[in-house]
């Protein structure tokens, strides 16, 4: 989506050098899976309950369904979507935190 942005302002990113977005689809849904299993650590660390587990899990699983959405249908329009819930999932696992912390009480 910001390919060309990315270029002009010489930032090396993967979609720049991927003009079939194939590595980057393939980039977004490994990292996702790999963020799916690292929100489960504060779980497994008892820093979190289940409360947020069971948040992050939803979440996780949304955020790897926009990638691969992404992965199969590479156009403007999974992008956006996928950079929404990019931007959108930290502040949530944050918010889950906090429930969960204040419930467990």
């Amino acid at each position: 989506m910001y390919r060309k942005d990315y270029d002009r302002g010489e930032y090396r990113m993967i979609s720049v050098g991927d003009p079939s977005g194939i590595r980057t689809a393939s980039a977004a849904v490994l990292g996702s899976i790999g963020l799916l299993a690292a929100t489960v650590l504060p779980f497994i660390l008892g820093v979190a309950g289940s409360i947020y587990l069971i948040g992050a899990l939803i979440v996780g699983c949304w955020m790897l369904l926009e990638t691969i959405r992404f992965a199969m249908r590479r156009n403007n329009v999974t992008a956006r979507r996928l950079l929404k819930a990019s931007v959108m999932h930290i502040p949530i696992y944050v918010l889950l935190i906090v429930v969960d912390h204040f419930v467990a009480r």
